[in-house]
Parts: C-alpha cells; structure tokens; sequence
C-alpha cells in the first residue's frame, strides 16, 4: 500500500502538495472533551481548481436532484462525473476499504465521484483525504421517505421476513416494533455516513454522533441541508467555482422540474404520535441535523457578507457550545 501512495505521489505530485497544504488541525480538545474555540464556524476556504471531490452521498436526502445538476456542471465545466453502480454497501470490511481506496486514488482528475458509503479515512492506508462534501435532510423525513421508497418504487432484494416489514404502512411498522424502523443500525444509519466504518457508528449513539460532528469538523468543506438546495448550491458554488459555476442558476431553472421528478408519490404521513416517537428515537440524528444545519446557515451567511463587501470574518455566534467526546 506504501509503494503504491509513493507511484501516486510521483505520478500527480501538484494533487499531493494540494492535499497536504490544505489539511487543518481542528484536533485539539481542552480536558473536558470541547473543541478549542467556535464549532460552529465552518471551513470557508474556497479552492478555485481542485482535482477532485468525493460525495459519499447519504440515502434519500435528494442527492438525485444533486447528480442532474452536478451532471451539467461536468460537461460545462469540464471535469468527469464518476457515479458509482454499488447503491447497499455503505460498510466494507478492512481487504474492502483497502482495496476502494487503492481504486479511488487511481482515477485520473479532474473528476467528482459519489457513492452511498459510510466515511473512510484515507490516511489510514497512507493517504491524504480527499475532499469530502455531503447532503443531509430532517431524520424522520429520511426514514419515512426511505420506507416509502422501499416499499411502493424500489423494491430491495432481501428476506421475506423483512420484505413483510415494508410492506406495512409506516405507522404499522413503527408500532409493531419492526427492525427496519426502529433497529439501531436504521436509527443510526444517517450518523455512520460521518461516522465512518467501525461497527461502533451503528451501535453507539453517543459515541457516533460524537465521531460523527468530529470528522464534519475536520474532515468536510461543506454539508448542506436539503430544506435549503438552493443555499447548498450557493455555497457550492462559492467554494469550489472550478466545479461548479453556475450551479445556482442552473438548480433555479430546473427546480420545480427536479424536485417533482424525483418526489415519490406514495408517501404517506403518519399520525403525530408516531412522528414524536420516532423524533425521540433519533435525538442524536436530530442533534447531528442541527449541528449541520447551523454550520451551513453561518457559513452561507459569510459569503452572503463578501458579496455585499461587509467584513465576511465577523464572529459567528455559538448558540450552544457543542460537545465532542474523543472517540474511542
């Protein structure tokens, strides 16, 4: 593995000196497990020519609507769309993390590639990470479009002890106690995506959420929130122009188009009852959400600062000091 990040690294020396210049420490903890300063401040460096982007795209948080537009912006602006064909392995076991990495790093740039795949530090099998960015959407919105899905447009191929589960209205499922709504491993799912590949992100709330916000902090330029695609398209735009210039307005053109397509018709909404008790179910998925959401809002509100010629680097306020346990 060392000898081929060597032939790489000889190969594409300027994506090497790339990477290695623009990693931050964001590592340091005080003794009581809190990020020294802001969390909530969000990477706002811009990289204007990066030779690649790794969307490691979470589930039913509109990351279709995502791909159509990020697949104009690849023919405009000349980079490659590598979308990967492998849609239920999000976990890989160590020979098959290994072996992703070793192909991921063999594309030739300038590309942006997406797959549904839990987080993977690159620098365990010694290389840089690439750029990471991702989409998320409200918890309870996720899994009851993901039952939704399942059940009346994309059937998946599984027992059919499980399949009687989809087949079930959510309210049902909820209420009978089924697996494919309430097991750790579904509530937790949309924390492994950032949480990355131990077992531990789909079995420890506490600690996944805790990874989870750890590896956004350190290791994202920038997550977004589908209740705002515009602004996630805005900032898109804004810190890598190389790749996406005129995203905004191309997203805009094509929105009502888009956002109807790819809506699924037969979503049905539970009774509040069962939407509270899911919501009580997902509190670190709802904590993470909020985490996210606000870090994109400051984050739009910095640019928004610089395209109207306002000091974009005034203090963001911290409305809740976030705390991040040293995973273990």
């Amino acid at each position: 593995m060392y000898v081929l990040s060597i032939q790489i690294i000889s190969i594409y020396p300027s994506i090497y000196f790339y990477y290695t210049q623009r990693i931050t420490d964001y590592s340091n903890l005080d003794e009581n497990g809190y990020f020294l300063g802001n969390n909530l401040i969000p990477n706002t460096t811009v990289h204007p020519n990066v030779p690649l982007i790794f969307y490691n795209r979470v589930p039913k948080c509109g990351s279709r609507s995502v791909m159509s537009v990020i697949d104009e912006m690849g023919r405009k602006n000349g980079y490659k769309w590598i979308s990967s064909d492998i849609f239920n392995q999000a976990h890989l076991n160590t020979v098959q993390r290994a072996q992703f990495v070793s192909d991921f790093i063999e594309l030739k740039p300038p590309y942006l590639y997406d797959r549904h795949i839990f987080f993977i530090n690159f620098t365990e099998y010694g290389f840089p990470l690439p750029i990471y960015m991702n989409l998320i959407r409200d918890p309870f919105e996720r899994l009851l479009s993901f039952h939704c899905y399942v059940r009346d447009e994309k059937p998946l191929p599984m027992a059919d002890k499980r399949r009687h589960q989809f087949n079930t209205t959510y309210e049902e499922c909820v209420n009978q106690g089924y697996s494919i709504c309430v097991a750790n491993k579904v509530l937790l799912n949309l924390l492994a995506y950032f949480c990355g590949q131990d077992s531990v992100c789909t079995e420890n709330p506490a600690v996944s959420l805790a990874r989870a916000k750890r590896n956004i902090i350190k290791h994202y330029s920038i997550v977004g929130v589908m209740e705002d695609l515009e602004g996630f398209f805005y900032t898109l735009e804004k810190k890598f122009p190389g790749f996406f210039k005129g995203a905004q307005d191309v997203f805009l053109e094509h929105e009502r188009g888009l956002l109807s397509k790819f809506k699924n018709s037969g979503k049905e909404y539970p009774p509040q009852y069962t939407v509270d008790i899911m919501r009580k179910k997902l509190a670190e998925s709802y904590d993470f959400y909020q985490f996210v959401m606000q870090r994109h809002q400051n984050l739009m509100n910095y640019f928004k600062r610089m395209d109207a010629g306002l000091d974009p680097a005034l203090p963001v306020k911290n409305t809740v000091q976030q705390k991040v346990t040293q995973p273990s």
